[in-house]
């Protein structure tokens, strides 16, 4: 439920804002201690630093984060045959390590999670990026081999400087950059490009790294299952915003808006609306009908009233009858299980328009 929410400029890292937001928070949180004694907060490994795991340690919250799976080679060592499966209904084929280790010099729970599902889908970018890069190093390739080809070759000579700059420049921001062995040298006086990828260094990087997901907490009783499920639950905070850029039902945009006041208030009334929406979708939920937000939503637009309105040059009545169109069984379940015949106006006493 989007019970609290923060405006915040667009030009202030999340980073930086995250520090403060705690110091906020905590503030809220104790207004609603009688209701909820014990809060999580959750979080991704964008926001770790010793600054900010230091506001969290004096707020009066727990917290669930993640870190770098890089910066930590120890837990990447751990052979997978330590690992165990987790809840097999709920996550199928999910695994995890269960530790402590200091981090930011204080003792933690670490959840050390293989997902091989997240490890299928980043294979697959490895190879799309392998594949990506290829191209560009055989049209690379292909450029030297022209300009050394042409009887009076055009342009400035390249070098295998000149070369390694641009090798470099295709690998920046790529993972695949370090499985790559290539050597720019000259023969006959043309430079040539030579690569292959280094097969073992990808192995390593599958078995050790990919798939992995570290997770952290300060809740040392907790079981891996709990921490797991506080970690995924960030994703119902992505689907509030994704819902609040839907442009049918708690739209964020358009907002005809310049003042921050006005901004805020109406940052207020879209999470109000979202609010109403998922305790809507709560309730339908709980009564055992599982389907989702957006489909709930539109399942409930469908249900329309009809006007019927008097034929040309037929007297005009007192009153107009207001029909509900022909409803699905489960627009007509949802129909009972909200009372909204309760709403329904079966006439309506028609308008009439002075001049």
């Amino acid at each position: 439920m989007p019970l609290l929410h923060e405006v915040y400029p667009g030009n202030v890292p999340d980073s930086k804002e995250f520090s403060a937001v705690c110091t906020r928070l905590a503030d809220r949180c104790r207004a609603l201690a009688d209701v909820a004694p014990e809060i999580t907060l959750v979080y991704d490994k964008g926001n770790n630093s010793a600054a900010n795991l230091a506001a969290v340690e004096r707020a009066p919250f727990h917290f669930v984060g993640s870190l770098v799976p890089g910066q930590h080679p120890d837990l990447l060592d751990v052979p997978r045959s330590a690992y165990r499966k987790v809840n097999a209904d709920r996550w199928p084929g999910l695994l995890a390590y269960r530790t402590t280790k200091k981090v930011f010099g204080v003792e933690r729970l670490v959840v050390v999670t293989f997902n091989p599902a997240l490890w299928e889908g980043q294979m697959k970018g490895l190879r799309a990026q392998q594949a990506k890069l290829a191209a560009a190093l055989s049209q690379l390739q292909a450029e030297l081999r022209r300009w050394g080809e042409q009887p009076t070759p055009r342009g400035r000579r390249p070098t295998a400087e000149s070369v390694g700059r641009t090798v470099a420049r295709l690998l920046r921001g790529r993972q695949v950059g370090p499985l790559l062995r290539w050597q720019a040298i000259e023969e006959q006086g043309v430079i040539q490009l030579r690569y292959e990828w280094d097969q073992a260094a990808l192995d390593r990087l599958a078995e050790r790294h990919l798939g992995k997901t570290v997770l952290f907490t300060d809740h040392l009783d907790w079981t891996d299952e709990a921490v797991i499920a506080a970690y995924r639950s960030q994703a119902h905070i992505e689907d509030a915003f994704k819902q609040m850029k839907d442009p049918h039902f708690v739209s964020w945009w358009p907002m005809f808006h310049w003042t921050d006041q006005k901004i805020r208030v109406h940052a207020a009334y879209c999470v109000l609306a979202l609010l109403l929406g998922s305790l809507l979708h709560r309730h339908v939920r709980n009564a055992g009908i599982a389907i989702g937000f957006d489909a709930l939503i539109e399942t409930l637009g469908g249900i329309r009233g009809v006007l019927d309105l008097p034929a040309s040059g037929q007297r005009r009545r007192s009153s107009l009858q207001v029909r509900l169109t022909r409803r699905t069984p489960l627009q007509q379940q949802l129909f009972d299980l909200l009372g909204l015949a309760a709403y329904h106006r079966q006439e309506v006493t028609p308008q009439v328009l002075q001049p």
